[in-house]
């Protein structure tokens, strides 16, 4: 089966979803075998597509007519949910817990999708981790539950549940991790309090706590900095010591005799009891 947009033709590689609202295909161009995969949109429901294509060249690479419905062409990103890839990609050392909190944000912030859409995003577990640690906004998401009143406070509220998740996926008891549990404490309360309404403060506390992190690394990287200093002054002494000891030696050869040092340490032992060890 293929979808025609006017300007391409995309052959389905894979059908994701078949709902009441709308369909979800990944697609690639037809008779390029190295073109990018893309996940197309087939939406039914027509107070939807109104909504949708009111900014659709802002957010979607092509909007297309299928019969009755319309379609909506977006990226297609491998599907690494973050929930499940997070500890994995920490681990391996792709990136920090810091700055997926962050890249997550961030994402929200430079999304030009509609509200709606973008609260669905978060809901349905479609943020994504790459390989590399990369962030991004997969979708591979069911249109039933399209909410046209949700604004940016519930998405901050939805971010925000999203990094708390993230976070109690660690262990918070080990020492190194107080401050991720500071920061779940943090959002936790102000969610309480319903003191996020907008990305940017989100945004804010969370850079505060990275800044305070880093801080404190560098507070116990300067401690050993001044053990290190401690062992350098140490071996700078014995190194003085043993450069002595050699101008002892060159020196005692040149005016005393080259036996000299056997005078001095191994004469003692010439003679054991009565006899003489020199005949």
């Amino acid at each position: 089966m293929v979808l025609n947009t006017g300007k391409k033709i995309y052959q389905i590689i894979q059908e994701v979803l078949k709902g009441k609202s709308n369909n979800v295909y990944i697609c690639r161009e037809t008779g390029k075998s190295e073109a990018p995969y893309k996940t197309v949109w087939i939406v039914k429901d027509h107070q939807i597509v109104k909504e949708l294509l009111k900014d659709a060249k802002n957010y979607c690479a092509e909007v297309f007519m299928q019969n009755t419905y319309a379609g909506l062409v977006f990226p297609y990103f491998q599907e690494r949910p973050l929930h499940k890839f997070y500890l994995g990609s920490i681990k391996k050392g792709y990136c920090t817990c810091q700055q997926v909190w962050l890249a997550l944000v961030e994402q929200c912030i430079l999304s030009k999708l509609p509200p709606a859409v973008l609260h669905l995003i978060l809901c349905q577990g479609q943020a994504q981790i790459a390989l590399d640690g990369t962030v991004t906004l997969g979708f591979l998401v069911d249109l039933s539950d399209y909410d046209s009143t949700i604004g940016e406070r519930d998405n901050v509220v939805a971010c925000t549940e999203e990094i708390i998740r993230l976070i109690q996926l660690e262990d918070l008891e080990r020492k190194n991790n107080q401050i991720k549990k500071q920061v779940m404490t943090l959002l936790e309360r102000k969610l309480e309090r319903e003191e996020y309404q907008e990305f940017m403060q989100l945004y804010q506390d969370i850079k505060l706590f990275v800044r305070a992190d880093n801080s404190g690394k560098r507070r116990r990287w300067s401690i050993g900095e001044s053990e290190l200093k401690w062992i350098y002054r140490l071996l700078s002494c014995i190194c003085v010591v043993l450069i002595c000891v050699v101008l002892v030696v060159i020196l005692g050869n040149v005016f005393l005799g080259e036996d000299f040092f056997w005078k001095l340490f191994g004469g003692p032992l010439d003679t054991i009891g009565t006899e003489t060890l020199l005949q």
